[in-house]
């Protein structure tokens, strides 16, 4: 089949063997930009220019090459060189096979008009760059993650002295100074996905040691002997004052069982991103979030609804906010389900008049006052609120009516869109 039109095509991360390239080359005769990036490495042992010479044969016409991570050798390079004759663009980013000096170096620079360097920085690479650890595999010493993640190493060595045959007692000592959690900002793990808790709490505790983490989201699945160790780990991060958005979320935990989030992390001044579930919020004698523009507290237990009011009343810049709570979230548990699930202050926090523009309110059970309560202090207070949206599910409730009565509320923003969210209809104004 030919496509003739086709100019641009995009197989990253697709394993394609050469033969199978030759049949892209051969279908698409008008490609200007052929796009075959993968996950790199700063030091590999495997080399193949099998990749090379099939776009060097049947893709000649490319202007743009990104070949991020490949294994090609500087025979596959030069192949490239000599059949793609129109080539601006080069990206050969952690491509650790090629040693581009000499001769070749002064062929590149006479053929292609930007070529991006194997040591070159990975910062604007377009794809992925959170930390994942989805898979693990057995070492002498325990478990160690299968990590995928790129390097940023501009102006590292090419690793010609790389040495494949190297046994290492510890298998992170291969990266030796360079070792993967000092290049890696953003960290996402499941302790679901790891063989046991201790595996999981181990490995975090050793990545944190000497992480310079800007993104921390963590998904707990905590049973009854497990010991505790996530409020350490949100101290730690929240002291060094870098951390710039903080996910923690309990797949299931008994109250009993609640950690408590540390005092440091509501004095965090870098905070950008907040989201707790199922955790428990004790007391504090002072918050102080003034970089905070999302917060988002799900299903957790707090000392006191005066902690909760203080908490949202120390985010100056708040811009979206999402509160959901349960019934016996507090030491006063609730006796019936109309009670407010926020103590609303008469004098409305800051972030209400500067900076709140949207917020969301969750109910799961036949809650009409609490639902409309708080609508009315958001809508009475709020004066740059872009969008409220109210929602519930277990209830009588009609949707309808509920727009209606909000509709008929003292909105202070002109500008708000409503969204009503009942377990019937959708309905947005």
């Amino acid at each position: 089949m030919k496509l003739p039109l086709l100019e641009e095509l995009d197989v990253s991360f697709i394993t394609l063997s050469g033969d199978s390239l030759r049949v892209v080359g051969q279908s698409c005769p008008n490609l200007k930009t052929f796009k075959l990036n993968c996950v790199g490495d700063i030091r590999t042992a495997n080399e193949g220019d099998d990749d090379a010479l099939a776009i060097a044969e049947t893709m000649p016409g490319l202007h743009n090459l990104p070949l991020f991570g490949n294994k090609l050798t500087d025979a596959g390079l030069n192949a490239i060189i000599d059949h793609c004759l129109n080539l601006e663009h080069l990206d050969l980013r952690q491509c650790f096979n090629v040693n581009i000096v000499g001769d070749l170096e002064k062929r590149c620079s006479e053929r292609v008009k930007v070529l991006r360097r194997p040591n070159d920085s990975t910062h604007d690479y377009p794809y992925e760059e959170v930390l994942v650890f989805n898979m693990m595999r057995a070492s002498e010493d325990g478990f160690m993650p299968n990590v995928s993640y790129y390097h940023d190493f501009e102006g590292a060595s090419d690793h010609s002295d790389y040495d494949p045959y190297d046994v290492y007692d510890d298998p992170w000592d291969m990266y030796g100074d360079l070792r993967p959690w000092l290049l890696i900002s953003e960290m996402d793990l499941d302790s679901s996905e790891f063989p046991e808790y201790n595996a999981f709490g181990g490995f975090v505790d050793r990545f944190l040691e000497k992480s310079c983490l800007h993104k921390l989201k963590l998904k707990i699945l905590k049973r009854e002997n497990d010991k505790p160790c996530v409020t350490r780990w949100i101290d730690f991060v929240a002291r060094r004052k870098l951390i710039k958005h903080v996910d923690v979320e309990y797949i299931y935990v008994s109250r009993k069982r609640l950690e408590v989030m540390p005092v440091s992390l509501y004095v965090c001044e870098t905070l950008l991103y907040l989201r707790l579930n199922r955790v428990f919020v004790g007391s504090f004698d002072s918050v102080s979030l003034p970089c905070l523009k999302t917060m988002r507290l799900e299903e957790n237990i707090y000392d006191s609804d005066t902690g909760l009011e203080s908490l949202i009343s120390s985010c100056p810049v708040l811009e979206d906010l999402s509160i959901v709570r349960r019934l016996d979230d507090n030491d006063l548990t609730h006796s019936k389900v109309d009670t407010l699930p926020i103590a609303l202050s008469s004098v409305p926090p800051q972030c209400l008049l500067s900076s709140l523009e949207f917020v969301e309110i969750k109910s799961r059970y036949e809650a009409e006052f609490v639902l409309m309560e708080l609508a009315n202090y958001f809508a009475e207070n709020s004066v740059i609120l872009k969008k409220l949206v109210v929602r519930w599910k277990r209830s009588k409730l009609e949707e309808d009516t509920v727009l209606w009565d909000l509709l008929s509320l003292p909105w202070r923003s002109s500008t708000c869109r409503i969204e009503v969210c009942g377990p019937l209809k959708r309905l947005v104004v």
